[in-house]
C-alpha cells in the first residue's frame, strides 16, 4: 500500500530506472570494503534479513524516491536536470540514513559506514555544485535542513542519557529534524523550477509524517529496542524513568505487561492516525495524487495495525468469562 507504482515503459519508471544504475555504478566504483556495503540493502533498512541489492526502488519510496511521488509537481524538469537532482537528493538522503545509523549503535561495520556516509554526501554535494547556481536560494535550505537533522539527532543522545527528560514535545522535534534530509531534493527541484512557495506545505507534510512513521515503527520493533537499548518514546512511556536511568532494565515481559494494562499502544496508533491526518492536510491544495495515495497507505497499515491490537486486548479482557469456573 506504500510502494511506488509506476507504468512499466513510462517516463517516471524509465528516470527510477537509470537513477538504480547510476547508483549501482557509484557503489561498484567504491573501493573495498565499501562497494560490498553500499551494494546491500540491509546497509540502510538497518534489518539484516534483508538480502535485496541496494536500489532506490527497493527502498520505502518516501526516503529515496519523493521527487517521483510528488511527480506532477516536478515532471516539468528536463530528464537531464531530474536526475541530476533526484540524484543529489537521493545521495544526501542515503549519507543521513547511515549518520542515523551511526548514532543509535546499529551500525555493525561503524568505521566502513563512517566512509560510505562521507562518500556518498560528498558526492551529493559535488552534484548539487555542478546543477545548482551558487547565488540560489537552495543553499539556504539545505543548511537549514542539515541543522535540523544534527539537531535531531542531538536531541535523542540527550534523551536516552537523560530519560528523566525524555518528553513529547523534544521526541516530536527529534522525529521531524530526523526526516528532514528526505526534504532536500525537494528542495532543490521546487526552487530550480521557481516555485519555492510550495517547499512549505511539501515539508510540513514530510515532517509529519515523520512524527506518524517514527511513532509506528517503535510500536513495531519496541522488543529489538528493547534487546539492542535502545531507548525510545514508546518504550520511555511505558515505565518510569528510573527504570531507565542503569541497567538492567524492564524485562520483555514487564513491558509487555504495561503495554496490557496501559493500552499505550492503541493510543500511540491514535498518535500516528493524528499526525498522517496532519501530513495530508499539509497538502491538500497542492496536485499531488500519488503522495497522498502514499500517505493514505499508510494510515491504512497504521489502522490495520490498530485493528489487530485492538482485538487482542478485547480477548484479553473477556477471556477470565470464557474460561470455566470451578464447579
Amino acid at each position: 500500500m506504500t510502494e511506488l507504482r509506476l507504468a512499466p515503459g513510462s517516463r517516471p519508471a524509465r528516470l527510477l530506472a537509470e537513477l538504480d544504475h547510476r547508483y549501482q555504478r557509484f557503489a561498484s566504483q567504491l573501493p573495498p570494503p565499501l562497494d560490498l556495503l553500499a551494494g546491500r540493502k540491509a546497509t540502510f533498512s538497518g534489518r539484516d534479513q534483508d538480502e535485496d541489492l541496494m536500489r532506490f526502488s527497493v527502498m520505502n519510496p518516501g526516503i529515496t524516491c519523493t521527487p517521483w511521488l510528488f511527480w506532477d509537481m516536478t515532471q516539468d524538469l528536463d530528464d537531464s536536470t531530474f536526475l541530476a537532482l533526484a540524484e543529489a537528493g537521493g545521495w544526501i538522503v542515503l549519507a543521513s540514513v547511515l549518520l542515523d545509523h551511526l548514532a543509535d549503535g546499529q551500525a555493525g561495520e561503524s568505521g566502513a559506514t563512517a566512509l560510505l556516509g562521507r562518500s556518498l554526501r560528498h558526492a551529493g554535494l559535488r552534484r548539487f555544485r555542478q546543477a545548482i547556481p551558487a547565488t540560489s536560494t537552495f543553499w539556504a535550505h539545505l543548511r537549514r535542513l542539515d541543522q535540523d537533522h544534527i539537531m535531531a539527532l542531538s536531541l535523542e543522545a540527550q534523551a536516552r542519557a537523560r530519560p528523566a527528560t525524555f518528553s513529547q514535545r523534544d521526541f516530536i522535534r527529534m522525529a521531524r529534524g530526523k526526516f528532514a534530509p528526505i526534504a532536500v531534493a525537494m528542495a532543490a527541484i521546487l526552487t530550480t523550477l521557481g516555485r519555492e512557495e510550495r517547499l512549505g506545505p511539501v515539508e510540513r507534510s514530510i515532517r509529519d509524517l515523520a512524527v506518524a512513521s517514527q511513532l509506528l515503527d517503535d510500536l513495531g520493533d519496541w522488543q529489538e529496542d528493547l534487546a539492542a537499548g535502545r531507548l525510545t518514546y514508546f518504550l520511555s512511556r511505558l515505565a518510569p524513568p528510573a527504570c531507565w536511568a542503569e541497567r538492567p532494565w524492564p524485562s520483555p515481559a514487564e513491558i509487555q505487561q504495561a503495554i496490557d494494562a496501559s493500552w499505550q499502544d492503541l493510543e500511540h496508533l491514535d498518535l500516528v492516525e493524528s499526525w498522517l491526518q496532519g501530513s495530508l492536510q499539509a497538502v491538500e491544495g497542492l496536485v499531488c495524487p500519488a503522495w497522498k495515495a502514499y500517505l493514505v497507505g499508510y494510515r491504512s497499515l497504521a489502522r490495520q495495525h490498530a485493528a489487530r491490537l485492538a482485538a487482542r486486548h478485547l480477548m484479553r479482557a473477556i477471556e477470565p468469562l470464557l474460561t470455566p469456573g470451578p464447579h
